[in-house]
Formats: structure tokens, C-alpha cells, sequence
């Protein structure tokens, strides 16, 4: 398992890097650019798009930093979570 700190130091950098943000790099937001952490939870909810976190060359966007340090506690297990609520939140 990766840890947190290395993942979000990386992210970092690579915002860094890429000063066009992401929309430029050819990233695409998960979740349809909604809050991961929520996602993860079960709703919907807004996202701030200077609030990211990318893993395995996947973009997470967060409500607020409190709210992607939550979700950084399991980020596998989040990804998970998120990713099988999405299937029923992502028409609604």
C-alpha cells in the first residue's frame, strides 16, 4: 500500500508540472468530476477543482482538503467504494 504522504506529495509535483491543470493533460476527473470522498460515502456532492489527488494515472477531485485527507485514510478501499456507488449515482 502506498503511503499518503508520498501520494499526495506526488500530486504535487505533477500539478507542478503541469500548469495547464489537467483539462489540458488529458486527464478526465473521476466520478464525473463529483467529490470522490462523497462517492464513496454514497452521494453526490460538488467537487473544488484545485482539491485533487491522482493515482494510477486517475484524477480524484475532493469537496475540501479535510474532506480528501478522510478519504486518503483507505484510498483502495475508497476507490472501491466509490467506484461501485457510482454505477448507481452517476445517472441521478
Amino acid at each position: 500500500m502506498q503511503d499518503v504522504n508520498s501520494v499526495l506529495e506526488a500530486s504535487v509535483q505533477v500539478a507542478a508540472n503541469n500548469r495547464s491543470g489537467f483539462w489540458g493533460g488529458g486527464y478526465t476527473p473521476e466520478f464525473g468530476g463529483y467529490d470522490a470522498e462523497g462517492m464513496a460515502r454514497g452521494f453526490k456532492r460538488r467537487s473544488d477543482p484545485t482539491v485533487w489527488v491522482l493515482i494510477d494515472g486517475k484524477v480524484y477531485l475532493h469537496y475540501t482538503i479535510e474532506d480528501q485527507n478522510r478519504w486518503a485514510e483507505d484510498i483502495r478501499g475508497n476507490i472501491r467504494l466509490g467506484e461501485k456507488n457510482w454505477e448507481t449515482l452517476k445517472d441521478l
